[in-house]
């Protein structure tokens, strides 16, 4: 299942897949309906569909050389909407615009509309002075094409929605609260009390299997590879986890006991873990945080010096991390039917996703007071969600480096600001102890 997953992100990010099935179905009506109007003759019937076989063959010929030249500007438009979307927010987010369902269904609307006038132009002919024209073919061409142009207004509508920083970081935003949702989907005060990190240390003992290839780790099969703990009675230690970059030597486990690993044994492990040419949010939240991250660290980089949308991407990070603070840390231990332990991994924490989340906009923020106050406005609304100690820690931690950041700040008024901003910080993670 996990790989059917991961080979469904990769299909679904692509702009092959929708405007591939529709163009199957456009191929698939070009032979049908004709063989419909062989058989019936619908000008009996409804004589507003009936057409002569030169009049039938100009629409089509209008119809597909429209389409097909319509086709050409989406798919010029769409290629400048991505180079400008690289430029300005980032390659990453490419996969977030690549996902459109929009574009992607104008790109088969277009492709598939002309290919089915083409397909039906072939059947039109005369035949002893007998008219042989596909009336209902050319009524549904006629439909086909307003509802493609329709699809045009919307489609440019739409590009000049979805190119605006604010829908930009909205849409990625929405990716991060799913994958919360997938990843963490327990509450706090309803979900099984969870370990926060692993109770047996990584030894890093036992046999090393090896990734094969470059790659990072999109995901991990992990229930097939309790399967073959299970079936080989084995102990997996997991260094890596989802987005890690793994060079082909750098081992993904550690199998103990040593003697009943063989070659075609650790094939099979090496399968369950997925590496790819990038970073997905199927089971790494890191991902679509660090999108985030990378489109205020490029507003604020001299060039385009946009502080505000380095702002708005601190106020959707922070609401992720109010509601992953809410949620139960999976443990990094998996245990087999007989409460064995099987597999030993690396989990994923609070703490990680709240340095991904502020460590590089405090960075690269240093001398934006608007951002380290922004920041720490921020943190203060994860403050009022933090559960447990360990969250506190990792607020104060990051409030404590906004604060040190801002000491060369010029303007003693901005200082003042940052240090007021900070103090209610701790009393909200104070507060929140007491509670």
């Amino acid at each position: 299942m996990t790989r059917l997953l991961n080979f469904w992100d990769t299909v679904r990010t692509g702009f092959w897949f929708v405007p591939g099935l529709m163009t199957g179905l456009a191929v698939v009506l070009g032979f049908a309906l004709p063989m419909l109007d062989a058989q019936f003759d619908a000008s009996d019937y409804t004589p507003w569909l009936s057409t002569t076989p030169a009049a039938a063959g100009r629409t089509l010929s209008a119809f597909g050389g429209a389409t097909a030249t319509a086709s050409g500007v989406v798919f010029s438009t769409t290629i400048v909407v991505l180079s400008l979307t690289s430029q300005q927010f980032g390659p990453r987010l490419l996969r977030t615009f690549l996902a459109d369902p929009v574009t992607q269904m104008t790109l088969g609307a277009f492709v598939g509309t002309s290919l089915y006038c083409l397909l039906v132009m072939r059947v039109i002919r005369e035949v002893e002075g007998n008219r042989v024209a596909p009336d209902i073919s050319v009524a549904v061409a006629t439909l086909v094409t307003v509802l493609t142009l329709f699809q045009l207004i919307v489609f440019i509508h739409h590009i000049a929605v979805k190119i605006q920083a604010p829908e930009v970081l909205r849409a990625v935003a929405s990716d991060l609260d799913d994958a919360i949702e997938r990843l963490f989907p327990q509450p706090v005060e309803h979900g099984p009390k969870a370990i926060a990190s692993p109770a047996e240390p990584l030894l890093l003992e036992g046999d090393a299997v090896t990734a094969g290839q470059d790659g990072y780790l999109q995901a991990i099969d992990a229930d097939a590879l309790l399967e073959l703990a299970v079936e080989h009675d084995l102990v997996f230690e997991l260094p890596c986890r989802p987005g890690d970059f793994l060079p082909r030597d750098e081992p993904v486990a550690f199998v103990r006991p040593v003697h009943k690993i063989d070659d075609d044994l650790k094939r099979e492990i090496a399968e369950r873990f997925l590496l790819g040419s990038r970073r997905t949010p199927r089971q790494d939240i890191e991902c679509t945080i660090r999108e985030l991250v990378e489109v205020a660290v490029r507003a604020l980089s001299p060039g385009t010096n946009d502080p505000f949308t380095a702002m708005l991407s601190l106020d959707y990070l922070g609401a992720a991390l109010g509601r992953l603070a809410g949620r139960e840390m999976p443990s990094g231990l998996r245990y087999d039917e007989q409460n064995r332990l099987r597999i030993v991994a690396k989990p994923a924490t609070f703490q990680s996703a709240l340095d991904a989340s502020f460590d590089q906009i405090r960075q690269y923020g240093r001398g934006h007071a608007d951002v380290t106050i922004r920041g720490l406005d921020v943190l203060r609304h994860v403050a009022t969600r933090a559960t447990n100690d360990d969250q506190r820690r990792a607020i104060r931690r990051q409030a404590e480096m906004f604060l040190r950041g801002s000491e060369d700040e010029p303007e003693q008024n901005d200082r003042d600001d940052v240090r007021r901003r900070f103090d209610k910080v701790v009393k909200t993670l104070d507060a929140s102890k007491e509670a």
